[in-house]
């Protein structure tokens, strides 16, 4: 904040808390000085690394022209890579002499963690880079999203320039949300060992090279499975020391507010993999202070993401059709704008011009309403909670875009934009598009990351959130081979979400994928750990014994194989009986035979071979989706087994459609081949009766609905004014409208003609006789 907004800060006395705690923050934490970049010329002392780079050879140091030149003509360009610079993956890199990795590790990681403050971390090789003089600079390397080998955090990066003659090529350290930066460069490039060292989250440029040619090493700083906590090398005591007795009375002040809300420099995304380690600098550092603080004041503190939001009226008027677009995406419009994207590309613009950004049609003006909404809690360690009851006003978030001082955030709604720059999500729900006006409601959201510190313990309650992604992602990265804390955690939260599908607030397809891949993770883990007491709980809370294709025939199988064949006998003996698909259920006694062949237990494959007979005796309804299925049984066992198992129970189930008789009367056909001539005679006379009974299912007159667009679904009515409605509008779905199905009178056509079996048309169906009779 600016010294002029520092003045005479007074601020109601409810309010005056969070004054106190941005004054701090600003004045005497002021973490935006914190050291993110470390330099250091080192000379020729540095050991000579041998660099050898795979199927070319040694690269001498310091870098000749001549070998410079041959390194070059050997590599195989990136087309995506500018065309004076060139990288090398770190497989195909070695250092021939082992003084170097020492020195890197315990010398120049060391400097720089010690500098910049970061936990205890590794030092990861990542690549070899040489840029040559050109026009073009190197693109900019953002760290924000960087991840080394096995997928680790990064932490920070160094760039070591090994000693090679070459002249321009500043660099620049940036970090996007910091309004400063801070440039290096090195004189003697030629005669010294220049290292470079900068915080994750930082954005790097490198100009372009006057002449000579630059060699760098690039190595990440990953977390090491340890300690992840900041290890800082500045003092701040002074400042959590007046932090710890700000919170200490504010623990106590009943006329504060129960919330302290403090909004991050950066802007994060909400998910699985993000947790208090994705704080890039200096919101790890604001978080250092903060945590031994509310950790010995027993503060319960967590990270937020929430959304602001407004509405407004937008009315664009007149005919626009001579507007300027370099990008050439707005065709002429003539003043209409025919589609969403062109109206999107309008708003990007022109959006900002009064003219076009809202318009008076309605009472209220352009503004409708605004707000701000919690989108997810997270702890430190990334795990989705439910803090019950949180609330607070966006007003009060120290840092925000408006001052703490005041209470009404929205009082001047057009002021967002202003304050807020441009928004990270623009949407535009058109009501009226035609000739020269456009109408409609423009959303504008903003999105922000807040470290939210709550008061007293006892008035909040904290249960676990939607962990359902968060387990599943984190079980899948863990290889552990016994149950750990944090992993029985996750699986109770895996557990529990399964006996609680509706917990999972997806759609019902979705819900059942997420259900099957949770699953199958269980029935894995518990085959890591050993553990059947495990894989009985997962049976228990999937319903595997009804569900079986939530772990499928690899699930049933990787049981199998690990646990002793008595304490899952009685599960797969219900499984088989109770599985409600029956493709599954044989698919599932197909792939356990073959796993017990193969391994001689002929104990096993006695009973697959006997329980099999009872998949065909206590067959599940079927439906058109098991026609290949049945097809296939018909192909294995033959027709008449087909025919004398499962024809006449078919038969005589009425709520049969004429589309399953349609679909298995025509795989049949298609598959005649496959029965032999033998069977023929006896696979046509089953044709010929499932055509007779598509023809018989077939309605007199057969309808099906017309497909609408979506949009053409709902219709929007107005309430008359002395309704008791409190709305002013209402929404009713459109009755679905029908017409004769044609389609499928022609499908069954084709098929009698196809069977030989016209008779069926002609006789049983006066519809179908008459199209029969124009069809011959």
């Amino acid at each position: 904040m600016s010294p002029e907004r520092r003045e005479n800060r007074s601020a109601p006395i409810n309010r005056r808390i969070l004054v106190d705690i941005e004054d701090t923050l600003d004045n005497d934490l002021n973490i935006h000085d914190v050291p993110f970049t470390y330099s250091r010329e080192y000379g020729l002392d540095p050991p000579n690394p041998f660099v050898q780079l795979q199927d070319f050879g040694a690269i001498g140091l310091p870098l000749s022209e001549r070998d410079a030149q041959a390194f070059i003509s050997f590599s195989e360009k990136d087309a995506s890579q500018p065309t004076n610079l060139w990288e090398f993956s770190a497989c195909d890199v070695h250092f021939m002499n082992p003084k170097w990795g020492q020195w890197v590790k315990n010398t120049v990681a060391k400097d720089v963690r010690h500098v910049l403050g970061l936990p205890p971390c590794e030092c990861e090789f990542g690549k070899m880079s040489l840029q040559s003089a050109g026009s073009a600079a190197r693109p900019p390397q953002d760290s924000r999203q960087l991840k080394a080998s096995e997928d680790r955090p990064v932490f920070g990066t160094i760039e070591i320039l090994l000693p090679s003659s070459f002249i321009g090529g500043d660099v620049t350290i940036a970090y996007p949300a910091i309004p400063y930066e801070r440039t290096t460069t090195t004189e003697e490039s030629c005669f010294s060992t220049f290292v470079l060292g900068f915080r994750a989250g930082a954005v790097e440029t490198i100009a372009p090279l006057q002449s000579g040619y630059r060699l760098s090493l690039t190595y990440y700083l990953v977390h090491s499975g340890n300690d992840s906590q900041l290890q800082t090398s500045f003092d701040l005591a002074a400042a959590k020391e007046k932090l710890r007795s700000i919170l200490s009375t504010w623990k106590t002040d009943a006329s504060s507010p129960n919330v302290i809300p403090i909004k991050l420099v950066h802007k994060y995304t909400a998910g699985s993999s993000f947790s208090s380690m994705s704080l890039r600098h200096p919101d790890d550092v604001l978080l250092l202070c903060l945590q031994s603080i509310t950790a010995d004041l027993h503060l319960p503190m967590f990270i937020v993401h929430v959304e602001h939001y407004r509405v407004s009226f937008l009315s664009i008027d007149g005919d626009h059709s001579d507007i300027k677009d370099e990008e050439d995406t707005l065709r002429e419009t003539r003043g209409y704008y025919r589609s969403y994207d062109e109206l999107m590309r309008f708003l990007e613009l022109y959006g900002d011009e009064d003219e076009y950004r809202v318009g008076n049609v309605k009472p209220n003006g352009g503004y409708r309403y605004g707000g701000m909404v919690i989108k997810q809690i997270v702890d430190m360690e990334g795990m989705p909670v439910t803090v019950h009851n949180l609330d607070f006003p966006a007003q009060s978030i120290i840092h925000d875009a408006y001052d703490v001082r005041y209470n009404s955030f929205y009082d001047d709604p057009e002021m967002d934009r202003t304050v807020r720059g441009k928004p990270d999500f623009e949407d535009l729900d058109v009501e009226y598009n035609h000739k020269d006006l456009v109408t409609g409601d423009y959303l504008e959201v903003w999105k922000d990351t807040l470290l939210v510190l709550c008061g007293d313990p006892p008035s909040w309650t904290v249960t676990v959130g939607d962990v359902f992604d968060y387990a599943c992602d984190h079980l899948e990265l863990s290889q552990s081979p016994k149950a750990g804390t944090n992993e029985n955690k996750l699986v109770e939260a895996l557990l529990e979400c399964c006996k609680k599908p509706q917990s999972l607030k997806r759609p019902m397809a979705d819900k059942e994928a997420k259900l099957k891949r949770a699953a199958m993770l269980l029935v894995d883990i518990a085959s890591r750990w050993n553990d059947v007491g495990l894989f009985d709980k997962t049976v228990e809370a999937y319903d595997i014994r009804r569900k079986i294709d939530r772990i499928g025939s690899q699930g049933f199988v990787t049981a199998y194989n690990t646990f002793p064949w008595m304490s899952v006998k009685a599960f797969f003996s219900d499984a088989i009986i109770q599985g409600e698909s029956n493709p599954y259920r044989t698919d599932v006694l197909r792939t356990l035979k073959q796993a017990a062949e193969a391994k001689a237990d002929f104990e096993v494959v006695r009973w697959c071979q006997e329980i099999e007979e009872t998949i065909y005796f206590n067959l599940k309804p079927v439906d058109e989706t098991q026609v290949s299925w049945l097809v296939d049984l018909a192909k294995e066992r033959g027709v008449s087994f087909f025919r004398n198992r499962f024809f006449e129970r078919f038969k005589s189930d009425k709520n049969l459609p004429v589309r399953f008789w349609l679909s298995l009367s025509q795989n049949l056909i298609q598959s005649q081949h496959a029965f032999g001539p033998l069977a023929r005679e006896t696979s046509d006379a089953l044709i010929s009766e499932l055509t007779a009974l598509a023809v018989q299912s077939l309605p007199a007159f057969p309808l099906k609905e017309i497909v609408v667009p979506p949009e053409e679904k709902w219709h929007v009515f107005e309430i008359p004014a002395d309704s008791d409605s409190d709305s002013a509008e209402d929404v009713y779905e459109v009755a679905p409208e029908y017409e004769m199905d044609i389609d499928l009178i022609m499908d069954i056509i084709g098929l009698c003609v196809r069977s030989n079996n016209s008779k069926h048309c002609a006789g049983r169906n006066t519809l179908l006789g008459i199209f029969i009779g124009v069809w011959l």
